[in-house]
């Protein structure tokens, strides 16, 4: 869905804290990942395994539920990271 026009482009660094367009994108981003009826449960997942059973039931990838907990604070950022898929890094190499 386009919100905002597609000409608009944005190279600086933006912030939801300053700029509502980036707060909406965020909110948008993250409930069509997670949607909200099932984010409710987020709270209830303990570890490793409830991810996994959990992204499985809502047909996403395990990093991505790790990645939300890790946002909300339900989990330090240090843990579940076995769960996230690396991308290669191809930045200017």
């Amino acid at each position: 869905m386009l919100r905002h026009g597609k000409t608009a482009v944005w190279i600086e660094e933006a912030s939801p804290a300053t700029d509502p367009r980036e707060a909406e994108a965020d909110r948008f981003s993250r409930d069509v990942l997670i949607p909200p009826r099932h984010a409710k449960q987020l709270h209830t997942l303990e570890n490793a395994d409830d991810v996994r059973a959990f992204a499985e039931r809502i047909g996403i990838a395990p990093g991505i539920v790790v990645g939300r907990l890790q946002y909300d604070n339900y989990w330090s950022h240090s843990s579940g990271n076995q769960l996230k898929r690396r991308l290669p890094d191809t930045w200017g190499r």
